[in-house]
């Protein structure tokens, strides 16, 4: 799909990709693409499934994974509760841990399937351990987001042809991608009401993806430097710390 008659060419390494399609007022994109590389869980909660991807650095895994997303506006949750989109995502980790059989095997679905709503007989091939497990996912998901998600892979894969391969798969849930509420910080870039404290990253609201993550973990090691060089010093010493 990305290299065309140039695939296979030694220079090339593994192929990435970024897709984006607007649907009403939902966007469903590609988050945290990995090109050779494969798909692990990362539970942090008692009987939840969450899923993620990586890839080592030589990327020659064989496949290709991306979390596809569909964004939701704040409005959607009726509610001014600051953690309405957590218990949300609580609630999609809890079914994808069910669905999957309570053993952190992922439920998964062929792409074909899930655009068809048929539930995939067997499962292509994956290296996600400790394995899959046949499920709908569309039933895992609020009715608005299976059909928004639907809704947009198929119009992707009407762009992409190539995107709709026969062992294309949806393993769920990918539930982490932006922080669903912020820790505050300053202009000094700590929390106003915690001296030492220097919120960053994914986890507190402040990056999308690893590399903005990373440029705000150094901006926050560069304010934790100048805190402690003006006022902090003190606070951190041994005799303080001891006490």
């Amino acid at each position: 799909m990305q290299y065309g008659r140039a695939v296979g060419h030694p220079a090339l390494g593994p192929a990435s990709y970024r897709l984006s399609i607007r649907e009403g007022k939902h966007s469903v994109y590609s988050f945290c693409m990995c090109p050779g590389g494969t798909v692990i869980p990362t539970p942090t909660e008692e009987k939840a499934l969450c899923t993620n991807g990586m890839s080592n650095s030589s990327r020659d895994s064989g496949e290709a994974n991306a979390a596809m997303v569909v964004s939701i506006p704040a409005e959607r949750f009726g509610s001014q509760d600051a953690m309405a989109a957590v218990a949300l995502q609580r609630q999609l980790e809890r079914a994808a841990y069910a669905a999957g059989g309570g053993d952190h095997h992922a439920p998964a679905q062929s792409l074909k399937d899930f655009l068809q709503g048929e539930t995939t007989q067997k499962l292509p091939t994956c290296r996600y351990r400790p394995g899959l497990k046949s499920a709908n996912l569309a039933r895992l998901l609020p009715d608005d987001l299976s059909r928004t998600l639907r809704q947009g892979l198929g119009h992707l894969c009407q762009r992409m042809p190539a995107l709709a391969h026969p062992e294309a798969l949806l393993i769920g849930v990918e539930t982490r991608t932006s922080s669903p509420v912020r820790i505050l910080r300053g202009d000094d870039g700590a929390h106003p009401d915690a001296a030492g404290l220097f919120p960053a990253g994914e986890g507190a609201g402040y990056a999308g993806g690893i590399t903005s993550s990373a440029v705000d973990g150094i901006r926050a090691a560069d304010a934790l430097v100048s805190w402690l060089a003006k006022d902090g010093s003190s606070r951190l010493s041994p005799s303080a710390s001891r006490g």
